[in-house]
């Protein structure tokens, strides 16, 4: 396949023809296709009462359209679940589906979104401050975490 460069104001261009890398933002955006709108790394879908999710893949949503709500289909508490929250919880309703019992129940990021503002708070007052970054499919980033801690509680350092 042809290789392809990712812009996130301007989407995906293609690299076999870059006669666009040198000329600025201006010809980026004409030459680039706009990626479909994802969220939480899924591709959003607009479902119409009477028609099938097939019907709307030749047309791609860009953006969330003013004063939709979100549905999410899934167990409760999970990280899709608080990512959805945490990012767009605030600016449209977010409801989840139990899939099981087919309740319906209207989520709140508001607990989320102050138990991030204690964090925020409890490292603008900590002395020292450090940042441990790793992919997000890592599976040792958690232990890793967890043993700087208890190095940092080991040291006399403030670690909460």
């Amino acid at each position: 396949g042809v290789g392809v460069w990712r812009d996130f104001r301007f989407g995906t261009l293609p690299i076999a023809a870059a006669w666009w890398a040198c000329l600025g933002p201006l010809p980026l955006a004409a030459a680039g296709r706009p990626d479909p709108l994802r969220v939480c790394g899924r591709r959003v879908r607009r479902v119409v009462a009477g028609e099938g999710v097939g019907d709307h893949e030749a047309t791609p949503l860009r953006q969330l359209p003013h004063g939709c709500a979100l549905l999410y289909v899934g167990a409760e508490g999970s990280s899709l679940e608080r990512r959805l929250l945490l990012r767009h919880g605030n600016a449209h309703p977010v409801f989840r589906l139990d899939h099981i019992s087919g309740d319906l129940t209207k989520l709140s990021s508001d607990a989320l979104l102050m138990k991030r503002y204690r964090y925020v708070e409890l490292a603008r007052a900590a002395g020292t401050i450090g940042l441990l970054m790793c992919a997000t499919g890592s599976t040792y980033g958690k232990s890793v975490a967890d043993r700087l801690e208890a190095l940092l509680r080991r040291g006399g350092g403030p670690a909460e």
